[in-house]
C-alpha cells in the first residue's frame, strides 16, 4: 500500500510538471509534500529514528541478541585440541579458531582461561589440532561437556592417542586430520585468550575424499559439511 502511494505521488508530480511546462514554469512541490518526505513518512527510506528490529518496510530480518552472534560466524570445523603435560594426555572440544597465515600455516585459537587445556597450553606451548568427522559427533560433545582435570578423556570416550613427531601432545587416530602445532605468539592470551599456533606437521587420511566435518551453530546445534563445489578462482 505504501509503495503504491509513493508511486501515485510521483505520478501526481509528473502531471503537475507537464501542466506547468505548458505555462512556461517548473512545477514545485510544497516543502511538506516532496517525494522524499513522503517516502520517509512511509518508512521507505532510512531514518535516524529507525526501530531496533528493522531498517525499512519489507525487511524480513529481525534483531538477534548479541550473545548469539557467534553462531552466525563460527568458522568451523569443530576440532579436538589435544595437549599433554607430565605424561598425561588431555583433549578439549574447540570451535573458536581461524587461519591467519598461509606459510607457515598459522592458526589463532581462543580458549577460556578457566579451561584445563588453557593452563596446559600456556605452560607447554604445544598441541595437536585434530579434526573429527560426523562419526565422532558423540565424542566431540562428550569431550566438550567434561573437564580433563579429574578424568582421562581418551580412555573415558574411546579415543586412541598416537605419538606425534614434533610435539609431546598426541594425535587422535580416529580423526580424519591432525595438525602438530607450537605456540608462537601469546600477546593476546591475557586479554582475549587467543593463542597463535604455527603448524609444524600436518597429517590427513587420504581415503576420506569428502570429510563430513562438524560446524557448531550454538546451543548444541551443529551443521554437517555438505556438497562440495568447484568454481574458477585465482585465490590459493
Amino acid at each position: 500500500m505504501y509503495v503504491a502511494l509513493a508511486v501515485q505521488s510521483h505520478l501526481i508530480y509528473a502531471i503537475a510538471h507537464k501542466k506547468s511546462a505548458l505555462h512556461g514554469r517548473r512545477a514545485k512541490w510544497p516543502s511538506k509534500e516532496r517525494p522524499h518526505h513522503i517516502g520517509r513518512r512511509m518508512g521507505l527510506f532510512h531514518s535516524r529514528q529507525r526501530s531496533k528490529s528493522c531498517w525499512s518496510i519489507g525487511m524480513r530480518k529481525k534483531e538477534l541478541s548479541l550473545p548469539h552472534v557467534y553462531g552466525l560466524l563460527e568458522p568451523g570445523p569443530v576440532v579436538l585440541l589435544a595437549t599433554s603435560m607430565k605424561g598425561r594426555n588431555n583433549v578439549m572440544t574447540l570451535s573458536w579458531h581461524t587461519m591467519v597465515e598461509f606459510e607457515p600455516p598459522t592458526v589463532a585459537c581462543v580458549l577460556g582461561n578457566g579451561d584445563y587445556t588453557f593452563s596446559i597450553l600456556k605452560k607447554t606451548r604445544e598441541c595437536v589440532i585434530n579434526i573429527p568427522t560426523l562419526e565422532l559427533a558423540p565424542q566431540v560433545v562428550a569431550c566438550g561437556n567434561a573437564s580433563g582435570r579429574g578424568i582421562d578423556k581418551f580412555e573415558q570416550f574411546g579415543l586412541t592417542a598416537k605419538a606425534a613427531t614434533t610435539v609431546a601432545a598426541p594425535i587422535i587416530d580416529e580423526c580424519y586430520a591432525s595438525l602438530e602445532c607450537k605456540v608462537v605468539d601469546t600477546r593476546l592470551v591475557n586479554k582475549y585468550g587467543m593463542f597463535m599456533l604455527e603448524v609444524l606437521k600436518a597429517w590427513v587420511d587420504p581415503s576420506n575424499k569428502n570429510p563430513k566435518t562438524l560446524h557448531h551453530r550454538g546451543n548444541g546445534v551443529f551443521m554437517v559439511a555438505g556438497d562440495t563445489i568447484r568454481l574458477p578462482s585465482h585465490m590459493k
